[in-house]
């Protein structure tokens, strides 16, 4: 009688055994994703609004090259995560008209919202972005914790191009 005991429980070790291998290669993958390929990042701050605004979740993916007025999510010179919005890439001229507004390569860009854009301090007008670089502005552009103040952001800097937005509020 003990001897069909031990056989039993066998096959209920061996599928307990199955599940805990399956169920980890699973959270494995999940991770991997989560990690290497898209990030979710909660914004903070209304330095993106209207479009993003304070507690929205964002998704960002990691494998896109990013193009003009797209949202990217960038580690800033001073080590914090940052959305904004590309305006310039290489090759391209940044300036900033006594009269308000931007410039980039000498014409005003096309904006659904026309914001009132100043130069930051902390770069010198105009210019050029460098190879492999962006000019990222905030669309809230009172704020000028951006290209403004820190300069052009390499693309080593941008960890992904936003895929997916979910409005949150109240989290």
């Amino acid at each position: 009688m003990s001897k069909e005991r031990k056989e039993d429980k066998r096959p209920i070790l061996k599928q307990l055994l199955l599940l805990i291998v399956r169920t980890a290669v699973i959270a494995g993958a999940i991770y991997v994703v989560w990690v290497y390929v898209l990030t979710p990042y909660r914004i903070r701050g209304n330095n993106m609004s209207p479009f993003v605004r304070d507690g929205d979740l964002g998704i960002f993916y990691h494998f896109e090259t990013p193009r003009l007025n797209e949202i990217v999510l960038y580690k800033s010179k001073d080590g914090k995560l940052k959305a904004g919005r590309v305006v310039a890439t290489e090759g391209q001229t940044v300036d900033f008209p006594q009269n308000g507004g931007f410039l980039v390569d000498g014409y005003e860009p096309s904006e659904e919202i026309p914001y009132e854009t100043h130069k930051g301090k902390g770069v010198k007008y105009p210019i050029k972005v460098p190879k492999n670089s962006y000019f990222v502005l905030n669309d809230f552009r009172q704020l000028t914790d951006d290209s403004r103040e820190y300069g052009c952001v390499k693309d080593e800097q941008v960890i992904g191009t936003l895929e997916f937005l979910f409005r949150r509020r109240g989290f």
